[in-house]
């Protein structure tokens, strides 16, 4: 979709004094959404590219959060969207997800757990260590991440 197009159609989902024709979006969203599903697949159907002799696939994914009812401004629109696209990922390549309130909740509660993780640690109260994940054949791939209740 052409920038220009785009452009001119968001133009149209709104008003100068800021209300929103949902319809006019919602075309929008299918414009785009239709678009991207398209060049999955011709990237699909092009096997991918190819970069130091490995096969590069790509997919779009779409987190979308709409004015007022995700958000009455900028900041909360763009968080609320984050979390839209962080399940549309999760759910698969090429997906598109609305913001739903759940997401907003599961987000707060992830955070607030990575807070008082990272609280406790630094009150001495977890000891983290770290496990190395390995192939069979003694490569390192990653971390696995262990605690105890410090002593």
């Amino acid at each position: 979709m052409e920038k220009q197009r785009f452009a001119s159609q968001l133009e149209q989902a709104t008003s100068p004094d800021g209300a929103v024709n949902l319809k006019v979006l919602e075309d929008l969203v299918v414009d785009v959404y239709e678009h991207a599903e398209r060049d999955r697949r011709s990237a699909d159907q092009a096997n991918g590219f190819n970069i130091d002799s490995k096969v590069i696939r790509t997919a779009l994914s779409f987190g979308i959060a709409i004015y007022p009812q995700d958000g009455s401004d900028a900041e909360t629109l763009m968080i609320n969207a984050d979390a839209a696209l962080s399940r549309a990922k999760r759910d698969g390549r090429g997906s598109l997800r609305f913001f739903e309130a759940e997401m907003d909740k599961q987000q707060r509660e992830r955070t607030t757990l990575q807070h008082e993780l990272g609280s406790a640690i630094e009150r001495n109260e977890l000891k983290p260590f770290y496990q190395p994940l390995a192939r069979i054949d003694g490569e390192i791939t990653g971390f696995a991440a262990k605690s105890t209740q410090a002593a």
